[in-house]
């Protein structure tokens, strides 16, 4: 049995009822039966007496909808009330006619209960203990998907290098050949930091440790790494940015340098205004010396 609550709410297992029907679909017996779950601690836990409330509250919000409905004085009113009753929560838990579907009701009660128990291995282990058709051992392994929470909720108080550092430490115990538990987990990441994810799949992670986690030094090396498109346009691009001023001293350096690390050797010599190959940039002066240089406002290729 497999619940994976990150990827599917309907593999969750009620442990007193579906995992009881699943045992006994097995007319010889089992010797024994496996339940591999995952848990996630954001889950809501409310209790039976709470889920009650709730959908006494509900009940109330759709019975008060309906008066306005049944009171609407236009038919344009009597459709927007009508709408509004239709995306109640408690519309599904009522007949066609209107009436208290009971059994429905009684669903979304243990649905609610049972997601609950998901919230935690403990509250899981108690439900199979409790259950009298199962003589449970259990163990668990806690597998780091939290720390994309956690990285998320923290990014405004941490740099993108002490970030990248945690996330490089999580990709380390990763071992080869991976399983489909841990692409998932590293897909997980990419959405955390999508650069340092491709980094690590093209260059491996000693290459990241050595570029100190650099956004440029990355993403250079990424360009570098893929063979398709034009690397020096992507490599001018990842060193300047629209929006900035440069000083012609600075693109002389930094062209130089794409150049010689590309093995280009152009025909004419590397000035400010080459530039303006790339970008629509404007001439400028820039600081307190007045330096001539380039405002970039817009990319050309």
């Amino acid at each position: 049995m497999l619940t994976d609550i990150k990827a599917s709410a309907y593999t969750m297992l009620d442990i007193h009822t579906d995992c009881v029907q699943i045992a006994g679909r097995f007319r010889n017996g089992l010797d024994s039966l496996t339940h591999i779950y995952t848990t996630d601690h954001n889950l809501p836990t409310p209790s039976r007496e709470e889920t009650r409330t709730n959908q006494f509250a509900h009940e109330h919000a759709y019975n008060t909808i309906r008066t306005l409905y049944n009171s609407a004085s236009s038919e344009a009113e009597k459709n927007a009330f009508g709408e509004a009753m239709r995306s109640l929560p408690f519309n599904k838990m009522l007949y066609p006619d209107g009436t208290k579907n009971y059994f429905a009701i009684d669903n979304d009660t243990n649905d609610k209960l049972m997601a609950g128990s998901y919230h935690d291995s403990e509250r899981i282990e108690a439900l199979y203990y409790s259950c009298n058709m199962f003589r449970p051992s259990c163990m668990g392994y806690n597998y780091p998907l939290e720390i994309f929470n956690h990285l998320q909720l923290e990014g405004s108080k941490m740099t993108v290098r002490e970030k990248r550092k945690k996330m490089a430490a999580c990709l380390s115990e990763i071992t080869e050949p991976l399983s489909e538990f841990d692409m998932d987990y590293i897909n997980e990441m990419r959405k955390v930091d999508s650069l340092l994810i491709e980094a690590y799949e093209l260059l491996g992670l000693d290459a990241i440790k050595e570029m100190n986690y650099s956004q440029k030094r990355m993403n250079e090396a990424v360009i570098l790494k893929q063979m398709k498109g034009n690397k020096t346009t992507k490599l001018v691009k990842n060193s300047f940015k629209v929006g900035n001023k440069y000083k012609c001293t600075e693109i002389v350096s930094e062209l130089t340098r794409i150049f010689e690390l590309l093995n280009i050797h152009p025909h004419k010599t590397i000035r400010g205004e080459t530039i303006q190959y790339y970008f629509d940039a404007t001439p400028c002066k820039i600081g307190k010396k007045r330096e001539r240089g380039y405002y970039l406002t817009a990319e050309l290729l």
